[in-house]
């Protein structure tokens, strides 16, 4: 779980570098529901599992889990 939230942060921290002086906004994603979307997709399948959309400089962002199974060979 820490991985994906730095992956957010790391995500939302490039957004905020690129954006206009005047286009300062921060979005806290808590941990508990990123828990909650991770436990909502299928495990038994591909799932992509949408968080939270934010309004940032370059348009909407979208913020999400990506599940991929482990496939035996």
């Amino acid at each position: 779980m820490k991985k994906i939230i730095l992956i957010v942060l790391g995500v939302l921290a490039c957004s905020a570098s690129i954006a206009d002086e005047h286009f300062k906004v921060a979005t806290v994603i808590s941990d508990e529901s990123l828990a909650e979307t991770a436990a909502a997709a299928p495990a038994d399948r591909v799932s992509d599992q949408p968080v939270v959309h934010v309004e940032s400089a370059e348009g909407r962002l979208g913020i999400g889990i990506v599940h991929r199974p482990v496939i035996p060979p």
